[in-house]
């Protein structure tokens, strides 16, 4: 349902839970409006009471068992015979309703499991609300792999008439909010009035904008994912630029190294820059250590690392990144399993014990990074994977590159120009140790923003067509902008024409609102973290987005400026203007490292 979508959207975590099913209905007339207006063409809604229904009529007729699990105290059993009173050959194997909090328990854990063992049901309805059913199912469903599981939300009360119903023309109206928070408006009116109207708000304006733009995009609720099949044995670099022996690298390097996956991992690591100790600070690991790169260019490092493998994929990781134990497998899995030829991992939302500028950093990226699918001309080499053969078919990295900005960008553009698909999944988690300032912030997207935009009109692509452009960020720029002058028109108004403060005032109001929808994801992050934390980093927010609409215009003039000065260039070069020699050196250096 709609809060569902607002809660997956909000937090990546959740998000991939729900990827995890097999079948996705829309249970929300929003979201099924939503999806023909964008253009997906969600058929229709299936709600969960119903679902009950049909479903247990057809296994009553086959001979299956059904296992009632979940909702209020005594909500299980009252079903069971509403159930068997519609279908009394319907064999229900049993109920369970687990105490509140039991998912923090252990013990009561274990003996839903056991329950569900003794009595192995071909349906387990499972009433627990989102996430804690679809955290459970994920966690158990291993257990009774024949088993359908179905998360029913608040379906057992519908059925025994503890919770009413709205009449049908409410329900085909998409007002059965409307009739729930009269029922119930205390536990209810922060999510149906605070919180789903505005994120309506935003979900529609989207959906009209995919429509008027023409962009495809997948269903918005409704979609098919097949189960993914056992996996072939598959081997894989994993490339670590570093500068130097620190904590932060060993720690790298052993969280790599004690990664849960099938593939073979081989760990090298390149020294490009500050001193020769990584040998000695990483005895003990099972890792190749390189020797010093020139330059300190992380392209030509990571070409080096990746040079002379014969491995299926190369996984590249930055020095001051913690992967999780889980990571590298969920990296892989979709290049594994022919969906993407490279794909890319996300930041952590656990931003504890970070410093302000550091905990919005990880917050926004790991933001922009949460839906999962394609990404379009964009790689990302904080954590990312690569086949092997793409890699080397695309040309590597440019190593007219210097230092490490905008090398991983110009990639991912080669790889889409040339068809080939890079994908984003969320729950590849990785833990970002770097400590950052407001002033680096600024810096480093001026810098990347830039070069990010000049590149995209080097290939001919829209401005549009990278991953921190999306149709939001560039609503959101557009209204930042809005937002500066009507405040700074409304300040002089209220000093030397007060007539007009008024209608300024409420403009900018207005625009404001505006603002707080296009930016109601990243919003939503940093509410997380408190009331003082979301207005420092609201503030910021607004900064960046002025700051990124100069990275256009910066970027434009850097385009024009390359375009006269090297009119002979070839697309496929880089526009960041090295030296020729330069240049030249460093790939002469890395034609023999690849020969070698």
């Amino acid at each position: 349902n709609l809060d569902i979508v607002r809660q997956c959207t909000a937090r990546p975590e959740l998000h991939a839970v729900l990827a995890e099913a097999d079948l996705l209905v829309a249970d929300g007339m929003m979201l099924v409006w939503a999806s023909r207006l964008a253009g997906s063409g969600c058929p229709e809604r299936v709600c969960g009471s119903n679902l009950i229904s049909s479903l247990s009529a057809e296994a009553a007729a086959r001979g299956r068992s059904v296992f009632l699990l979940g909702g209020s105290p005594g909500a299980a059993e009252g079903a069971t015979e509403v159930l068997r009173a519609r279908h009394p050959d319907l064999a229900i194997s049993g109920t369970l309703c687990p105490p509140f909090g039991f998912e923090h328990d252990e013990v009561q854990v274990e003996e839903i499991r056991r329950a569900l063992l003794s009595t192995k049901p071909d349906i387990v309805y499972v009433a627990l609300g989102f996430p804690k059913a679809e955290k459970l199912i994920q966690r158990l469903r291993d257990e009774l792999p024949n088993a359908w599981w179905i998360g029913v939300g608040i379906s057992f009360s519908f059925l025994t008439g503890d919770v009413r119903r709205a009449p049908r023309w409410m329900q085909n109206a998409g007002l059965e909010w409307f009739h729930r928070l009269l029922q119930e408006p205390r536990r209810l009116f922060r999510r149906f009035v605070l919180q789903g109207p505005p994120f309506a708000l935003r979900l529609f304006g989207d959906a009209l904008w995919q429509r008027l733009s023409g962009t495809s995009a997948a269903p918005v609720v409704a979609k098919r994912r097949r189960r993914s099949a056992p996996l072939a044995p598959a081997t894989a670099r994993v490339v670590i630029p570093a500068r130097g022996a620190s904590e932060t690298l060993e720690e790298c390097v052993r969280a790599i190294a004690d990664s849960r996956t099938s593939a073979a991992l081989e760990i090298v690591v390149v020294d490009n820059g500050d001193n020769g100790d990584l040998r000695r600070a990483l005895a003990g690991q099972t890792v190749r250590v390189l020797g010093e790169t020139e330059a300190r260019s992380a392209a030509l490092a990571r070409n080096r690392g990746a040079a002379g493998s014969r491995d299926d994929f190369v996984v590249f990781v930055d020095a001051d990144v913690i992967v999780d134990p889980d990571s590298i497998e969920r990296l892989l899995e979709p290049l594994r399993d022919g969906r993407a030829d490279a794909a890319v991992g996300n930041y952590s939302t656990d931003v504890r014990g970070k410093s302000f500028a550091s905990a919005f950093k990880q917050l926004y990226t790991a933001t922009t990074y949460a839906r999962e699918g394609t990404i379009r001309n964009e790689f990302w080499t904080a954590l990312g994977a690569i086949r092997r053969t793409r890699f080397e078919r695309v040309g590597r990295f440019d190593v007219a590159f210097r230092g490490a900005v905008g090398e991983d960008v110009e990639l991912g553009q080669r790889l889409t120009r040339q068809g080939h698909r890079i994908v984003a999944v969320p729950d590849a988690v990785a833990h970002h140790r770097k400590r950052f300032t407001v002033r680096g912030i600024f810096r480093n997207d001026l810098r990347k923003g830039t070069s990010a935009v000049a590149l995209g009109l080097r290939a001919g692509s829209r401005i549009s067509d990278n991953r921190h452009a999306t149709r939001g960020d560039m609503l959101a720029v557009l209204f930042a902008y809005a937002l500066s002058a009507l405040g700074v028109g409304t300040s002089i108004a209220a000093a030397l024409l007060p007539a007009a403060t008024l209608p300024l005032g409420l403009s900018t109001l207005f625009v404001a609102v505006l603002y707080g929808i296009a930016r109601w994801n990243l919003l939503t992050a940093y509410r997380g973290r408190g009331r003082w934390f979301a207005l420092r980093a609201l503030g910021l927010q607004v900064l960046l987005d002025l700051v990124r609409g100069l990275c256009v215009g910066s970027g434009v003039a850097r385009h024009c400026g390359t375009l006269v000065s090297r009119p002979a260039v070839a697309p496929e070069q880089s526009v960041v203007v090295e030296r020729p020699r330069t240049v030249e050196r460093h790939r002469v250096r890395e034609s023999r490292e690849v020969a070698r």
